[in-house]
């Protein structure tokens, strides 16, 4: 059971995220979109690490246990392109998805051709003496591509510099922190999955960074009623002209 704790407890938030998240009517705009995702591929890759990981402590032999390890390395690099795409769009705000479509055909070509090559070049896994990891070239892809989106964070981390102050970057910074130490965790202590654990904290921490739906609603009919009220006064004065005309 110790080997499953970061994960249970990785479960259980998601779950809560999810069901606080989803529970309320959102605006439709491209962060909240991101997240929702988020949330979905998190829910996706803390089930798969649990299964995997129940796999190689109770019956390491299993067939399933390869696929279900690759379904978590999927799991990472979506995560890891997703929270990226979160990046840029937040560096700069006049960026849209939908304005460059080229590369947005290409990004989603790449994530294809990523995925494909991860399914078919080899994965192991390891389990003795109390460790349980994978190893293999689908995990080096997989952290290889991990080292290019911190390159792109860093990029953006030095070209946005002063606007770092902006609490939508609270999740980046964070996770070069606490990816940091939890990477060190991981290479001292293998048998300690915490991984999976930090990705869902850099969840919760977006939750908080997201502007509230609500909150902006009201500005948003504010702004409509004080337009409405406006054209009814311009009105009103139309009309009192013309009658004092007559």
């Amino acid at each position: 059971m110790s080997f499953l704790t970061f994960q249970i407890a990785s479960l259980f938030y998601i779950l809560l995220l999810a069901i606080i998240y989803f529970s309320k009517k959102r605006i439709k705009n491209t962060d909240n979109r991101i997240f929702a995702i988020l949330i979905v591929i998190n829910l996706i890759g803390v089930v798969s690490d649990i299964m995997s990981t129940a796999l190689a402590i109770y019956d390491f032999n299993n067939a399933l246990l390869n696929p279900i390890s690759k379904v978590y390395l999927i799991y990472m690099v979506s995560w890891l392109l997703l929270f990226t795409i979160y990046v840029v769009l937040i560096s700069d705000e006049h960026i849209k998805l939908t304005s460059k479509p080229n590369l947005l055909r290409i990004t989603i070509l790449g994530y294809i051709i990523l995925v494909g090559v991860i399914l078919y070049i080899p994965l192991y896994n390891h389990s003795a003496n109390g460790e349980i990891y994978t190893y293999g070239p689908s995990v080096t892809l997989t952290y290889i591509f991990a080292g290019v989106c911190s390159l792109i964070w860093l990029i953006s981390i030095i070209i946005n510099r002063k606007s770092l102050k902006n609490k939508k970057y609270i999740p980046l910074l964070s996770f070069a922190i606490v990816g940091l130490i939890a990477g060190a965790i991981q290479l001292f202590v293998p048998e300690v999955l915490i991984i999976t654990f930090v990705l869902v904290f850099i969840n919760f921490l977006m939750y908080f960074t997201l502007e509230n739906p609500d909150i902006k609603m009201l500005e948003e009919f504010k702004i409509a009623k004080d337009r409405a009220e406006k054209a009814n006064k311009e009105k009103e004065i139309f009309l009192y002209n013309v009658t004092n005309d007559i």
